[in-house]
């Protein structure tokens, strides 16, 4: 998988958007995971 590392203007804001939706447990964690991806931020932890 091709990390991606870019400061970007929203990144803060994608990241607590994904943290929300964690802690609600309302999706999957691969679709918080995509999410990560689609956002363009370094998350390849899981």
């Amino acid at each position: 998988m091709p990390v991606k590392s870019r400061p970007y203007p929203h990144s803060q804001l994608q990241i607590g958007k994904v943290s929300e939706i964690h802690d609600s447990s309302v999706v999957s964690p691969e679709a918080y995971v995509l999410f990560y991806e689609l956002d363009g931020s370094t998350f390849s932890r899981l």
